[in-house]
Protein backbone atom coordinates (compact mmCIF):
# COMPACT_ATOMS: atom_id res chain seq x y z
CA UNK A 1 0.00 0.00 0.00
CA UNK A 2 1.10 3.71 -0.14
CA UNK A 3 1.14 5.68 2.42
CA UNK A 4 1.33 9.57 1.53
CA UNK A 5 1.56 11.86 5.15
CA UNK A 6 0.77 15.46 4.23
CA UNK A 7 1.60 17.23 7.25
CA UNK A 8 2.68 20.76 7.45
CA UNK A 9 6.52 21.58 7.15
CA UNK A 10 6.28 24.12 10.46
CA UNK A 11 5.41 20.93 12.50
CA UNK A 12 9.14 19.55 12.06
CA UNK A 13 10.74 23.28 11.85
CA UNK A 14 10.10 23.81 15.57
CA UNK A 15 12.50 20.83 16.54
CA UNK A 16 15.17 22.24 13.54
CA UNK A 17 15.05 26.26 13.65
CA UNK A 18 17.84 26.79 16.41
CA UNK A 19 19.68 24.65 14.20
CA UNK A 20 19.20 26.35 11.57
CA UNK A 21 19.40 30.52 12.76
CA UNK A 22 22.62 31.55 10.99
CA UNK A 23 23.79 28.75 8.88
CA UNK A 24 25.23 30.08 5.73
CA UNK A 25 27.49 28.77 2.91
CA UNK A 26 29.74 30.57 0.73
CA UNK A 27 31.12 29.47 -2.46
CA UNK A 28 34.80 30.15 -3.94
CA UNK A 29 35.43 29.36 -7.36
CA UNK A 30 34.75 29.96 -11.15
CA UNK A 31 32.17 29.33 -13.70
CA UNK A 32 30.91 25.59 -12.11
CA UNK A 33 29.71 27.13 -9.15
CA UNK A 34 28.69 30.44 -10.80
CA UNK A 35 26.27 28.42 -12.59
CA UNK A 36 27.69 29.31 -16.29
CA UNK A 37 25.22 27.86 -18.75
CA UNK A 38 21.84 26.56 -16.73
CA UNK A 39 19.07 28.72 -15.26
CA UNK A 40 20.02 29.94 -11.48
CA UNK A 41 17.88 27.09 -10.32
CA UNK A 42 19.22 24.29 -12.46
CA UNK A 43 22.66 24.88 -11.17
CA UNK A 44 24.53 23.13 -7.79
CA UNK A 45 24.54 26.11 -6.20
CA UNK A 46 20.74 26.84 -6.80
CA UNK A 47 19.81 23.22 -6.14
CA UNK A 48 21.93 23.17 -2.63
CA UNK A 49 20.31 26.76 -1.97
CA UNK A 50 17.00 25.32 -2.54
CA UNK A 51 17.64 22.01 -0.56
CA UNK A 52 19.06 23.60 2.50
CA UNK A 53 16.36 26.46 2.31
CA UNK A 54 13.03 23.68 2.26
CA UNK A 55 15.07 21.31 5.24
CA UNK A 56 15.18 24.71 7.26
CA UNK A 57 19.17 24.54 7.87
CA UNK A 58 20.51 27.41 5.59
CA UNK A 59 19.52 31.80 5.76
CA UNK A 60 22.25 32.52 2.98
CA UNK A 61 23.89 31.02 0.12
CA UNK A 62 26.79 33.95 -1.04
CA UNK A 63 28.25 32.91 -4.27
CA UNK A 64 31.53 34.48 -4.96
CA UNK A 65 32.28 32.63 -7.87
CA UNK A 66 32.95 34.23 -11.65
CA UNK A 67 34.17 32.01 -14.46
CA UNK A 68 37.13 32.56 -15.80
CA UNK A 69 39.01 32.86 -12.69
CA UNK A 70 41.81 30.49 -11.25
CA UNK A 71 42.66 29.35 -8.13
CA UNK A 72 45.23 31.88 -7.84
CA UNK A 73 42.88 34.40 -8.37
CA UNK A 74 41.26 32.99 -5.09
CA UNK A 75 44.19 33.26 -2.93
CA UNK A 76 44.14 35.54 0.10
CA UNK A 77 44.44 39.15 -0.98
CA UNK A 78 48.18 39.23 1.48
CA UNK A 79 49.66 36.76 -0.70
CA UNK A 80 52.12 37.79 -3.26
CA UNK A 81 51.92 35.37 -6.28
CA UNK A 82 55.25 34.13 -8.52
CA UNK A 83 55.87 35.90 -11.55
CA UNK A 84 53.73 34.98 -14.43
CA UNK A 85 50.70 33.88 -11.59
CA UNK A 86 47.28 35.80 -11.50
CA UNK A 87 47.04 38.03 -8.33
CA UNK A 88 44.70 37.48 -5.97
CA UNK A 89 41.17 39.50 -6.73
CA UNK A 90 39.52 40.91 -3.21
CA UNK A 91 36.04 40.73 -5.10
CA UNK A 92 36.22 36.98 -5.42
CA UNK A 93 38.97 36.02 -3.10
CA UNK A 94 38.97 33.75 0.52
CA UNK A 95 39.60 36.64 2.24
CA UNK A 96 36.03 38.30 1.51
CA UNK A 97 34.76 35.12 1.37
CA UNK A 98 36.06 34.85 5.59
CA UNK A 99 35.33 38.05 6.06
CA UNK A 100 31.27 38.39 4.93
CA UNK A 101 29.10 39.41 7.75
CA UNK A 102 27.59 37.41 8.57
CA UNK A 103 29.97 34.75 8.68
CA UNK A 104 29.76 32.44 6.50
CA UNK A 105 29.34 28.50 8.15
CA UNK A 106 30.55 26.32 5.38
CA UNK A 107 33.03 27.49 2.59
CA UNK A 108 33.17 25.30 -1.02
CA UNK A 109 36.29 26.48 -3.05
CA UNK A 110 35.90 24.78 -6.69
CA UNK A 111 38.73 25.72 -9.20
CA UNK A 112 37.89 22.22 -11.13
CA UNK A 113 40.15 23.21 -14.40
CA UNK A 114 41.22 27.19 -15.12
CA UNK A 115 45.06 26.84 -16.42
CA UNK A 116 45.80 23.68 -14.80
CA UNK A 117 46.79 22.50 -17.77
CA UNK A 118 50.33 24.34 -17.15
CA UNK A 119 50.20 24.66 -13.55
CA UNK A 120 52.74 22.85 -11.40
CA UNK A 121 50.58 20.56 -9.45
CA UNK A 122 52.13 21.78 -6.44
CA UNK A 123 51.32 25.03 -6.79
CA UNK A 124 47.62 23.83 -7.37
CA UNK A 125 47.83 21.96 -4.20
CA UNK A 126 49.39 24.78 -2.08
CA UNK A 127 46.49 27.78 -3.08
CA UNK A 128 43.99 25.05 -2.41
CA UNK A 129 45.54 24.15 0.91
CA UNK A 130 45.88 27.99 1.69
CA UNK A 131 42.13 28.93 0.64
CA UNK A 132 41.32 26.10 3.16
CA UNK A 133 43.86 27.19 5.82
CA UNK A 134 42.58 30.36 5.76
CA UNK A 135 38.84 29.53 6.41
CA UNK A 136 39.71 27.34 8.92
CA UNK A 137 41.67 30.05 10.78
CA UNK A 138 38.53 32.10 10.55
CA UNK A 139 36.92 29.53 12.35
CA UNK A 140 34.98 28.34 9.36
CA UNK A 141 34.28 24.82 7.97
CA UNK A 142 36.02 24.44 4.79
CA UNK A 143 35.77 21.97 1.75
CA UNK A 144 37.63 21.48 -1.45
CA UNK A 145 35.93 19.66 -4.99
CA UNK A 146 38.05 18.01 -6.94
CA UNK A 147 39.25 18.86 -10.93
CA UNK A 148 36.54 18.16 -13.34
CA UNK A 149 37.23 16.69 -16.63
CA UNK A 150 37.05 19.49 -19.96
CA UNK A 151 36.79 17.93 -23.37
CA UNK A 152 38.86 21.05 -24.72
CA UNK A 153 41.91 20.11 -23.26
CA UNK A 154 44.85 18.38 -25.11
CA UNK A 155 44.62 14.70 -25.12
CA UNK A 156 47.65 14.17 -26.87
CA UNK A 157 49.46 16.55 -25.22
CA UNK A 158 48.24 15.21 -21.96
CA UNK A 159 46.45 17.77 -20.46
CA UNK A 160 43.42 15.56 -19.88
CA UNK A 161 45.70 13.58 -18.17
CA UNK A 162 47.10 16.18 -15.68
CA UNK A 163 43.03 16.70 -14.70
CA UNK A 164 43.01 13.31 -13.32
CA UNK A 165 46.47 13.43 -11.72
CA UNK A 166 45.13 16.69 -9.69
CA UNK A 167 41.66 14.94 -8.69
CA UNK A 168 43.85 11.68 -7.01
CA UNK A 169 46.20 14.30 -5.41
CA UNK A 170 43.15 16.55 -4.06
CA UNK A 171 41.30 14.07 -2.89
CA UNK A 172 44.65 12.50 -1.02
CA UNK A 173 45.49 15.52 0.78
CA UNK A 174 41.88 16.89 1.82
CA UNK A 175 40.57 13.47 2.72
CA UNK A 176 37.23 13.74 3.88
CA UNK A 177 37.11 17.69 3.30
CA UNK A 178 37.23 16.62 -0.84
CA UNK A 179 33.61 16.69 -2.70
CA UNK A 180 34.12 14.65 -5.62
CA UNK A 181 33.02 16.47 -8.94
CA UNK A 182 35.44 14.15 -10.97
CA UNK A 183 34.15 10.18 -11.26
CA UNK A 184 30.24 10.42 -11.89
CA UNK A 185 31.16 13.14 -14.63
CA UNK A 186 33.96 11.57 -16.42
CA UNK A 187 34.15 9.36 -19.19
CA UNK A 188 37.40 7.16 -18.94
CA UNK A 189 38.75 6.42 -21.08
CA UNK A 190 39.00 9.08 -23.33
CA UNK A 191 38.92 11.89 -20.38
CA UNK A 192 35.92 13.94 -21.07
CA UNK A 193 32.89 14.63 -19.96
CA UNK A 194 30.29 11.93 -19.83
CA UNK A 195 27.73 13.33 -22.86
CA UNK A 196 24.43 12.99 -20.88
CA UNK A 197 26.53 15.58 -18.46
CA UNK A 198 28.18 18.25 -21.31
CA UNK A 199 26.44 21.16 -21.96
CA UNK A 200 27.99 21.05 -25.51
CA UNK A 201 30.85 23.74 -25.31
CA UNK A 202 33.69 21.32 -24.13
CA UNK A 203 34.11 23.15 -20.83
CA UNK A 204 30.74 23.20 -18.84
CA UNK A 205 28.06 21.13 -17.58
CA UNK A 206 24.42 20.89 -18.61
CA UNK A 207 21.38 20.88 -15.77
CA UNK A 208 22.02 17.17 -15.39
CA UNK A 209 25.48 17.49 -14.23
CA UNK A 210 25.13 20.11 -11.82
CA UNK A 211 22.45 18.14 -10.35
CA UNK A 212 24.72 15.83 -9.79
CA UNK A 213 27.05 17.75 -8.55
CA UNK A 214 24.18 19.36 -6.12
CA UNK A 215 23.29 15.48 -4.73
CA UNK A 216 27.49 14.90 -4.18
CA UNK A 217 27.29 18.10 -1.61
CA UNK A 218 23.81 17.22 -0.08
CA UNK A 219 25.54 13.29 0.23
CA UNK A 220 28.25 14.91 1.88
CA UNK A 221 26.17 16.70 5.10
CA UNK A 222 27.80 19.50 5.27
CA UNK A 223 26.38 20.51 8.20
CA UNK A 224 26.51 17.80 10.30
CA UNK A 225 23.26 18.03 11.53
CA UNK A 226 22.23 16.68 14.56
CA UNK A 227 18.33 17.69 14.45
CA UNK A 228 17.44 13.77 13.26
CA UNK A 229 17.08 12.63 9.66
CA UNK A 230 16.49 13.69 6.47
CA UNK A 231 15.64 12.22 3.30
CA UNK A 232 17.67 13.09 0.20
CA UNK A 233 16.60 10.37 -2.02
CA UNK A 234 19.87 10.98 -4.51
CA UNK A 235 20.73 7.62 -4.69
CA UNK A 236 17.37 5.22 -5.14
CA UNK A 237 14.00 4.73 -3.69
CA UNK A 238 15.41 2.69 -0.78
CA UNK A 239 15.10 3.22 3.09
CA UNK A 240 17.87 1.59 4.36
CA UNK A 241 20.50 2.74 1.65
CA UNK A 242 22.36 5.44 3.77
CA UNK A 243 23.57 7.19 1.12
CA UNK A 244 19.94 8.61 0.32
CA UNK A 245 19.79 9.99 4.30
CA UNK A 246 21.55 13.35 5.14
CA UNK A 247 23.36 12.17 7.89
CA UNK A 248 24.37 9.36 5.76
CA UNK A 249 22.89 6.51 8.12
CA UNK A 250 19.44 5.09 8.07
CA UNK A 251 17.45 6.17 11.00
CA UNK A 252 16.98 4.26 14.36
CA UNK A 253 14.42 4.06 16.24
CA UNK A 254 14.77 6.96 18.21
CA UNK A 255 15.37 9.12 15.28
CA UNK A 256 12.50 12.22 13.93
CA UNK A 257 12.54 11.63 10.53
CA UNK A 258 11.44 14.16 7.16
CA UNK A 259 10.55 13.58 3.71
CA UNK A 260 10.87 16.45 2.08
CA UNK A 261 9.27 17.72 -1.15
CA UNK A 262 11.02 18.00 -4.30
CA UNK A 263 13.11 15.00 -4.02
CA UNK A 264 14.72 12.89 -6.71
CA UNK A 265 13.02 10.06 -5.45
CA UNK A 266 11.40 9.23 -2.13
CA UNK A 267 11.21 6.48 0.34
CA UNK A 268 10.23 2.57 -0.15
CA UNK A 269 10.22 0.39 3.07
CA UNK A 270 10.63 -3.07 2.43
CA UNK A 271 11.64 -4.40 5.81
CA UNK A 272 9.62 -3.70 9.02
CA UNK A 273 10.75 -0.30 10.52
CA UNK A 274 10.13 1.60 13.73
CA UNK A 275 10.81 5.51 13.93
CA UNK A 276 10.21 8.03 16.85
CA UNK A 277 8.24 10.23 14.50
CA UNK A 278 7.96 11.36 10.70
CA UNK A 279 7.32 14.29 9.04
CA UNK A 280 5.87 14.23 5.21
CA UNK A 281 6.18 17.45 3.66
CA UNK A 282 3.13 18.45 1.18
CA UNK A 283 3.51 16.64 -2.71
CA UNK A 284 6.21 13.76 -0.95
CA UNK A 285 5.61 10.22 -0.34
CA UNK A 286 6.49 7.19 1.77
CA UNK A 287 6.10 3.72 -0.05
CA UNK A 288 5.46 0.87 2.35
CA UNK A 289 5.39 -2.42 0.77
CA UNK A 290 2.22 -4.86 1.62
CA UNK A 291 4.41 -7.33 3.97
CA UNK A 292 6.47 -4.76 5.63
CA UNK A 293 5.31 -2.39 9.18
CA UNK A 294 6.28 1.23 10.00
CA UNK A 295 5.50 1.48 13.31
CA UNK A 296 5.76 5.43 14.75
CA UNK A 297 6.24 5.57 18.19
CA UNK A 298 4.93 9.12 19.30
CA UNK A 299 7.01 11.13 22.53
CA UNK A 300 4.23 13.31 23.20
CA UNK A 301 5.83 16.22 21.48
Amino acid sequence: MKIILLFLGSFILLHTSNFAQGKRICLVGSSTSYGYGVPADSSYAGRIKKFYKTAGLLDTLYNLAVPGIDCYIGMPSSYSPPPGRNAPNPQFNITRAVNLLPKPDVIIINFPSNNYQWLPYDEVIFCLQTMLDSANAAGIDCYVTTTQPRDDFNPAGGERQRLKDLELLIKETFGDKTLNFWDDIVQDPPLIIKPEFALGDYVHLNAAGHEDLANIVLQKNIFFAATGNRWTGVKNDDWNDAANWITNKVPVPSDAVVIPSGRPHYPVIHSNVIIRKITCEENASLTVDTNAVLQIISDGE
